[in-house]
C-alpha cells in the first residue's frame, strides 16, 4: 500500500470504533441497515477451555445466555485456541485428552444443529510427543474439530466466507496465499469475510513498524480504490485485546476472548479481562449488498476478584 499515511489515518479512526465494528460499552453501535435479510454470524474465540477456574460452568451459563440474546444464529466462527493449551513442551496426553473431553463435552452441545467452521489456533496442538503418534499436530486437531481442512471457503448469505490457518510464523504459507488469491478471482464482486486466529494485521503493527513483506503479500490483493469496491472483512482473535483497523475496502477486526484472561480471575484484572478488554464474544451480521455490522458483547462474569456464581 502505497500511502501509509492514509492507512495509519484510517486505522487509528477505526481503532476508535468508527468503522463498523463497536463495543457496546465504550464505543457507538453502527445502525443496523433496514433489510432484514441479515446472515448473522457468532464469532467467538480464544475459548481456552480448560477445568480450573470453573470454566466449564461458566462458559455453559454464558453461551446459554448469548444464544438467547442473539436470537437465530446461522454460522458459528471458532476463531481457535479451543483449549487452554497442548503446546508447551512440559504438556502430557492426559492433559490433552482432559482439555478435548470438555471441549466435546461442554463447548459443543448447546452449538448442535449450528454449522460452525474452526481455525487452528496456536495452543491447539501438541507437538511434545513423535511424529508418528496420531495426536501429533494439525491433523488431531482438525480431528477432534470435525473439520477436513486446515483452510477452507464456504458461501453463505451472498458472501464468500474463508477461514484460514495463520500457525505459520502468524502468517501464510505459498500454498495458502496462492489459494486465497485464486478464491478472491473466483468470485470477483462477492464480499468477503476472512477468519483467521493470528491477526492478519493490528493497528499497533501498522504505528510500530509498517507492513512486512508478508503481510503486503495478503492484503494487497484485496485492496482496491474503486469507489464500488467489494467489501473485504478480515476478523481474529490470539491477542485478546479488541482492535480495528480500515484501509479503503478492506477492514481488520480483531475481537476479544470469550475467555479474558484465560478464565482467571484477580490474576491480569479484578473483573477477568485483559488489558482493557473484556470477556466477550461478537455478533457479525452480513448483508447481500455487502453491508457487515461487528457487535461485540461483553459476557465479563468476575468482580473484585472473584468469579460471579
Amino acid at each position: 500500500m502505497s500511502d501509509r499515511r492514509t492507512f495509519l489515518k484510517t486505522g487509528l479512526a477505526a481503532s476508535l470504533g468508527l468503522s463498523g465494528a463497536s463495543y457496546a460499552k465504550n464505543y457507538p453501535t453502527t445502525p443496523a441497515p433496514k433489510s432484514n435479510k441479515a446472515f448473522r454470524i457468532l464469532h467467538m474465540t480464544d475459548m481456552h477451555i480448560r477445568p480450573e477456574h470453573d470454566a466449564p460452568r461458566r462458559y455453559t451459563r454464558i453461551m446459554k445466555e448469548a444464544l438467547k440474546s442473539a436470537g437465530k444464529i446461522d454460522l458459528v466462527l471458532n476463531g481457535g485456541d479451543s483449549i487452554y493449551a497442548a503446546d508447551y513442551n512440559h504438556i502430557k496426553k492426559g492433559r490433552v485428552l482432559e482439555q478435548w473431553k470438555i471441549w466435546d463435552d461442554t463447548i459443543m452441545p448447546p452449538l448442535k444443529g449450528i454449522e460452525i467452521l474452526h481455525a487452528l489456533g496456536n495452543h491447539d496442538m501438541w507437538w511434545a510427543t513423535a511424529k508418528t503418534d496420531p495426536m501429533y499436530g494439525k491433523d488431531y486437531v482438525l480431528q477432534r474439530l470435525g473439520q477436513k481442512e486446515r483452510y477452507t471457503s464456504i458461501e453463505r448469505g451472498g458472501w464468500l466466507i474463508i477461514t484460514l490457518d495463520c500457525n505459520n510464523a502468524g502468517l501464510l504459507d505459498d500454498e495458502q496465499l496462492n489459494w486465497l488469491h485464486a478464491e478472491m478471482k473466483r468470485l470477483p464482486d462477492t464480499p468477503m469475510l476472512v477468519m483467521s486466529h493470528q491477526p492478519i494485521l493490528l493497528v499497533s503493527d501498522v504505528i510500530k513498524s509498517g507492513l512486512n513483506k508478508r503481510q503486503k503479500q495478503i492484503i494487497n490483493p484485496f485492496v482496491d480504490g474503486k469507489t464500488h469496491a467489494r467489501p473485504v472483512h478480515f476478523i481474529s482473535g490470539h491477542v485478546h485485546i479488541l482492535d480495528t483497523l480500515a484501509y479503503n475496502n478492506v477492514s481488520f477486526h480483531c475481537n476479544g476472548a470469550f475467555s479474558g484472561a484465560w478464565w482467571e480471575e484477580n490474576i491480569y484484572a479484578k473483573d477477568c479481562s485483559y488489558q482493557g478488554t473484556p470477556m466477550g464474544y461478537s455478533i457479525i451480521d452480513i448483508y447481500p449488498d455487502g453491508q457487515f455490522v461487528n457487535q461485540y458483547h461483553d459476557i465479563t462474569d468476575c468482580k473484585d476478584g472473584k468469579i460471579i456464581k
